[in-house]
């Protein structure tokens, strides 16, 4: 899965730009991989936020459109994210979906057959 994290190398919370008098934005503005052949890009392992963006060390419940910092999709869309799957469909995903719906999606095992189809028909 392949998914969106918008606004690099600017850190935003919500739909706030975080000033990079903030440790973290200033941390952010330097290693979060925002170019496209940044070596820093890599993997993107769904981990999450709080609620309000900003991190408990140890993930958290959010992981859409509540920052975009890695460990989370981000987009601009109002509402959620979009993630290309290994068959080539383009999906919505609510920003309402828990970080560990989203990093159980990303498995070998899940979803696959109905759920799914279930899952895509609950995501609209």
């Amino acid at each position: 899965m392949i998914g969106e994290l918008a606004a690099r190398n600017t850190l935003y919370r919500g739909r706030s730009a975080v000033p990079v008098s903030d440790p973290e934005a200033a941390a952010h503005a330097v290693a979060s991989g925002g170019a496209w052949a940044d070596p820093l890009n890599g993997e993107n392992w769904i981990e999450g936020r709080r609620y309000d963006g900003t991190s408990r060390g140890n993930g958290g419940p959010c992981a859409i459109n509540c920052s975009n910092a890695k460990g989370n999709l981000y987009s601009f869309h109002t509402g959620g994210a979009q993630v290309l799957l290994c068959d080539g469909s383009v999906l919505f995903i609510s920003e309402t979906l828990g970080a560990t719906v989203l990093a159980s999606l990303d498995t070998q095992t899940k979803p696959q057959g109905k759920n799914k189809r279930a899952w895509r028909r609950n995501s609209q």
